[in-house]
């Protein structure tokens, strides 16, 4: 069957493979990090993450632990990514972590499919009525946070500084290797922490404008 063959590390199966990628299935073990019609399903293992594509993914949900096989092969942002998987829970304790990078180091190294925390200035949030992405900056870069508009009470406010926990997703435009656009897709309300509210003066001019629009 699928899962007849030893299990590999994430780490392997990520790191550049100058002879070219194996034809025959490879199994690796991890946690569900992501699992977004939009994104799709994402694993951990340590701190690798991995995009998988296949059939009877839907029921998969964050934290739940999976023993994965399928083909490799390279996502649409350029990272390798497994096709064809089948998964089946894992037999023992798998573990990931989280990594807090700067978002300067999301444009510059790697991150596809990590799970990620991040902190940056809330420089501008839009709220619809699927998704509500919130502009962060540190120092010179800028990264969207972005969470179901349904999993969110309250959006952060302008001017605060935010921690943002979730999986990194880049976008690529066609024939350019830097991304276009850093995201960190986060799941529920809990991954996003307030370091600092806004200053006071954004404080008191987002309030007159409330209390014109009210």
């Amino acid at each position: 069957g699928p899962f007849d063959r030893p299990v590999s590390w994430l780490e392997d199966i990520m790191a550049f493979r100058p002879h070219g990628r194996p034809t025959e299935r490879v199994r690796v073990n991890g946690v569900v990090t992501l699992n977004e019609p939009e994104y799709g399903a994402y694993i951990q293992q340590g701190p690798y993450g991995i995009l998988i594509q296949g059939r009877g993914l839907a029921k998969l949900k964050p934290g739940d632990q999976v023993d994965a096989t399928g083909y490799e092969g390279i996502s649409d942002n350029d990272s390798p990514m497994l096709r064809d998987v089948v998964v089946r829970p894992a037999a023992q304790t798998l573990y990931k972590s989280t990594g807090t990078p700067m978002i300067a180091q999301l444009w510059n190294e790697n991150h596809e499919g990590r799970e990620v925390r991040v902190s940056g200035l809330v420089e501008q949030v839009e709220r619809g009525l699927e998704w509500t992405s919130v502009i962060l900056l540190e120092g010179n870069h800028r990264a969207w946070a972005r969470m179901r508009t349904k999993a969110l009470d309250q959006p952060p406010a302008v001017g605060s500084v935010l921690s943002a926990k979730g999986v990194c997703h880049y976008t690529h435009a066609p024939g350019l290797s830097r991304p276009t656009e850093v995201r960190v897709i986060s799941r529920a309300e809990e991954d996003w922490r307030m370091v600092e509210p806004p200053p006071l003066a954004t404080r008191l001019k987002w309030g007159r404008i409330a209390l014109a629009v009210g």
